[in-house]
């Protein structure tokens, strides 16, 4: 009998008609990169502190497909959940940001499947692509729009600025610091490279709006 090889999710899932996932050895915590797979559509929502057991050829993937992600299949794959270790605050805190985070985008996807109109808003908001059929995605990049539905630092950095100017008015209105209110707008920023599921560009663009705005807070 093979031995089952356990894993531990990373960040959150990523839903649509196949269940995309990040995963990684226990204990690698810091590690950076992990292993993409993608997985029957129910396996999600999954978040970082779950655990899910595997049969090791099912890893082996195809040897023809050339994108860097394994497709699992439906079988034979074993999953279960594992619960957090409650004896760590910091890990009890993570998990249940990013089982939120998981729980949003499942319901975002399942809510829009059959509206294009607001495929292409949870698509883009979200950066979750499955949202939009295929045929509307092909449709995108044929008019060279491919871009909107693909997080990228633009994102982020309206996002950012969009909320800092929010808070420096609400900052006004209450009486605090401008500077205040550009620290406390770094929290949402980063909930929201989070939410649509921290690609590298995402958080160098954070960190570079992060850099620009302490600027600001240390004169």
């Amino acid at each position: 009998m093979n031995e089952l090889r356990i894993f531990e999710v990373v960040g959150a899932s990523e839903p649509g008609p196949r269940c995309h996932l990040t995963l990684r050895e226990p204990g690698l915590r810091w590690a950076t990169g992990g292993l993409r797979v993608s997985a029957p559509p129910e396996v999600c929502p999954l978040a970082a502190g779950d655990q899910i057991a595997l049969l090791p050829h099912s890893l082996e993937g195809d040897p023809l497909d050339d994108r860097d992600e394994i497709d699992l299949g439906r079988a034979p794959v074993v999953w279960r959940r594992v619960d957090v270790d409650v004896r760590s605050p910091g890990a009890r805190l993570r998990h249940r940001y990013w089982s939120w985070v998981a729980r949003l985008r499942q319901r975002a996807w399942e809510q829009s499947r059959d509206d294009a109109a607001s495929g292409l808003a949870v698509a883009i908001g979200l950066g979750l692509r499955d949202a939009l059929a295929p045929t509307h995605r092909s449709r995108l990049r044929s008019a060279g729009l491919g871009h909107l539905v693909a997080v990228s630092g633009m994102h982020v950095a309206v996002a950012g600025l969009w909320l800092l100017a929010l808070l420096r008015r609400l900052a006004a209105i209450i009486g605090v610091s401008p500077r205040v209110a550009t620290v406390i707008a770094w929290l949402p920023l980063w909930a929201y490279v989070g939410l649509v599921g921290a690609p590298a560009s995402a958080v160098r663009a954070a960190l570079m709006l992060m850099a620009i705005e302490l600027s600001v807070v240390v004169g």
